[in-house]
């Protein structure tokens, strides 16, 4: 493997990396509690077209090209989505074990936005999930089912740099186009779990060099980490399919204005609906 083929992978995933970065920068400086509504029904939208058309489908491609079985992929699915949930719970019974020595507030996690109404700035939070100094564990599932993603696109950018600089190009631009959407989607999320708009960028920012580390992986050591992607594709299948079936499809749920449900059902079909063009355009 050449020096332009490092070069190239590395700049490609940094790429993807900045511009998650840059546009998730740009909305932390909007205000944040006019869009919230439509970032949380795009991100759902997004995370559930990922996961069913993505990373679903690439998991049963290995199982195409022989490297591992359906039931093994089902397995690792329902893996991942089993260890989602227990992370889930556990969060949430550290979340309300927190509340009951923070608050006096009766509800539970899920309706914290009913009972701390909170003006903000840069150094508060957005009215929702979370409160300050507490996150909601929505945005610690947001972290991990990102995180396993993100890992995973990184490991499939060296991977396709490996095979040759024009899958590699292909790889990135395919990657790119579902990444930035889902990216503005989960700023949004964060923000709204408790996280300051400053550390939801920060965030993004990690997110990224998680990406890149994926693909300096691969590069140093191709041999090993070439076959990760067919274990870690199917689990992080089952994270995020949780994540938004279980984390963010309930909170839209509660919405009960006939009109805001019905943007819901829109804005959730242009999140899915995206990122269906782009796995039927960008391959």
């Amino acid at each position: 493997m050449n020096h332009m083929t490092y070069v190239l992978a590395l700049a490609s995933v940094s790429l993807i990396s900045v511009s998650s970065l840059v546009a998730a920068f740009y909305l932390s400086r909007r205000p944040l509690d006019k869009i919230m509504f439509v970032l949380i029904s795009l991100a759902t939208g997004a995370m559930l077209g990922n996961g069913f058309v993505h990373v679903i489908q690439e998991s049963y491609e290995y199982v195409a090209d022989g490297k591992i079985s359906s039931m093994t992929v089902s397995v690792l699915m329902l893996g991942g989505y089993f260890l989602s949930f227990v992370l889930h719970k556990v969060m949430h019974l550290h979340c309300h074990h927190m509340e009951s020595h923070t608050t006096p507030c009766e509800t539970q996690c899920e309706t914290l936005k009913d009972c701390v109404k909170q003006k903000h700035d840069d150094h508060h939070h957005e009215d929702g999930w979370g409160e300050a100094g507490h996150i909601h564990p929505n945005g610690q599932l947001s972290l991990l089912s990102h995180g396993v993603d993100n890992f995973t696109d990184g490991i499939l950018i060296g991977i396709s740099y490996i095979a040759s600089i024009p899958a590699g190009l292909a790889m990135t631009w395919a990657i790119m186009m579902h990444e930035v959407p889902m990216e503005l989607g989960g700023f949004g999320v964060l923000v709204k779990a408790g996280f300051s708009k400053r550390r939801a960028v920060l965030i993004n920012f990690l997110s990224g060099v998680v990406a890149v580390a994926g693909t300096g992986l691969v590069l140093a050591f191709d041999s090993v980490f070439s076959s990760l992607p067919v274990i870690l594709t199917p689990i992080g299948a089952g994270v995020v399919i949780y994540f938004a079936a279980s984390g963010l499809v309930p909170q839209l749920q509660k919405e009960t204005n006939k009109r805001k449900s019905l943007y819901q059902v829109l804005l959730m079909g242009v999140g899915a609906g995206f990122l269906v063009l782009c796995k039927y355009y960008g391959g």
